[in-house]
């Protein structure tokens, strides 16, 4: 059961219909194709549901040096990933103009007027260096499409364009929010690539959350080693190897339709490989796949890897042990199962509001209710010396119980300072976050504590001094 996981419609830069690419697979034998038009879903559209071949929702997104991130399975719906696809598709017609005026100034041919011809042959307002290519073919500077990019300068003057077009930070992480699986894309197309350079930009990408590469694809020979490097990269560090025709056109003889492969379990593993971005902060990711939440240590690069990977493994087995100490004092999510290796948490989710969203639907006296029972809470916790490290409204899930969430910045201390602290960053987070009602909510978070914390008044008097040092910091920000 073969699949084709890279191709292109009219509605971005190739020549056929989605339902003609649907029987193309269908009269190949293929048993699954992706389309992965450039910036657009309106092909996708079209086919998503046929009941011919499975079609899995994609897309490619031009990113920052030539590289591009596949995503696949992705909800087309989903409003973040939208908007960032409109912002690539603004950018990339912005580069094809500049493309255009260079070919002029640095090749002597003028391509606009043919480029206009070519437009009306496509069903969208997508252009891209495919159409430039047929525009030059039309002028008479070029024999075909390969012509016209490797000898008469369409691949040589696009390098020279400087666009800003999205971070890899941000493409794959709209992926992700929106349930896909990112991949980047035939590596070796990638602009002045090296062995050395595409090991450093993988892990970096990985960062990210990038899931595969697309080792398997039309590669000239004398970037074949860009390819085999790819295979091997994603072989030692874990990541899905996928296949695909980067299929455009018939006239293109290098990719004909379904000319590279994969096998179907591929596809089942990018499907068992899909969860949905819940949230990020500094040191992790967290998803949420099949009812359950993982939290997944990020990679920082500026570290060395080695220390790196102590680190992450070392605030991994704290947080799994600082959870397991918290739960016998106050709700929080049930630690399902730990990798050390991976440096992941798989923990059970819980299905509530955060108390950011709740304190404005409040009234008074639920407000004061609520964050009463906080403050019992975290005196709970300090009274066993577990600080939280960062507490706010949004580390916080009001179901049936109020359940303390996110204890990555969290540690052991039996140090008044440390407490004192901890109140001060939840106080810190009600000025910012709450500010009509964050007196209010704190002076109640304190009346909690207080009815349940054994060092009150020592934990108060160095309160006050942490808060001092806070008010002088801020004013000197201002002076």
């Amino acid at each position: 059961m073969k699949c084709d996981l890279h191709m292109h419609s009219y509605y971005s830069d190739g020549d056929a219909s989605p339902e003609e690419l649907v029987k193309m697979a269908k009269e190949k034998g293929l048993k699954c194709i992706a389309l992965t038009d450039h910036d657009t879903f309106r092909g996708v559209n079209e086919i998503v549901k046929s009941k011919d071949v499975e079609v899995i929702p994609a897309i490619e997104i031009g990113c920052d040096d030539g590289v591009e991130i596949l995503g696949y399975f992705v909800d087309i719906e989903n409003v973040k990933l939208k908007e960032l696809v409109k912002k690539a598709k603004d950018r990339r017609n912005s580069r094809t103009e500049t493309i255009v005026r260079l070919l002029k100034e640095k090749k002597g041919f003028d391509v606009s007027k043919e480029l206009k011809k070519v437009m009306k042959s496509y069903k969208s307002d997508y252009i891209g260096n495919k159409h430039i290519s047929d525009a030059m073919v039309l002028k008479g500077v070029a024999t075909d499409q390969r012509d016209a990019f490797d000898n008469k300068g369409l691949n040589e003057v696009k390098k020279m364009v400087k666009s800003k077009y999205p971070s890899y930070e941000e493409v794959i992480e709209s992926v992700l929010e929106a349930g896909g699986v990112p991949v980047m894309a035939h590596p070796q197309w990638t602009f002045n690539i090296t062995k050395e350079k595409l090991k450093k930009l993988v892990k970096e990408l990985m960062g990210y959350g990038l899931l595969g590469i697309e080792t398997c694809g039309y590669c000239k020979d004398e970037l074949l080693f860009i390819q085999e490097e790819s295979k091997k990269l994603a072989l030692e560090l874990g990541l899905l190897e996928t296949a695909g025709s980067d299929y455009h056109s018939e006239k293109l003889k290098t990719n004909p339709f379904g000319s590279y492969v994969c096998d179907y379990s591929v596809v089942e593993s990018m499907k068992s490989l899909r969860k949905v971005m819940i949230a990020q902060g500094a040191e992790a990711k967290v998803y949420f796949k099949d009812g359950t939440v993982i939290k997944e240590r990020i990679v920082k690069e500026y570290r060395h890897a080695e220390i790196d990977k102590v680190i992450r493994k070392s605030s991994t087995r704290s947080e799994v042990k600082l959870l397991g100490k918290a739960s016998e004092l106050v709700p929080v999510p049930r630690v399902l199962e730990h990798c050390d290796r991976d440096m992941v948490i798989k923990m059970e989710f819980v299905e509530g509001e955060k108390l950011r969203d709740l304190v404005e639907k409040y009234n008074s006296k639920e407000r004061k209710d609520i964050f009463f029972r906080v403050g019992k809470k975290i005196a709970k916790l300090h009274n066993k010396d577990i600080i939280h490290g960062d507490l706010t409204t949004s580390n916080l899930i009001v179901k049936d119980k109020i359940y303390f969430i996110d204890f990555g910045l969290g540690f052991v201390s039996t140090k008044v300072e440390d407490k004192a602290v901890d109140l001060h960053l939840i106080e810190r987070a009600l000025d910012s976050k709450h500010y009509k009602h964050s007196e209010e909510c704190f002076e109640s978070i304190l009346e909690g504590y207080a009815s349940e914390s054994k060092e009150f008044e020592k934990i108060m008097e160095r309160f006050k001094k942490v808060a001092l040092r806070g008010r002088y910091k801020r004013s000197k920000k201002v002076l």
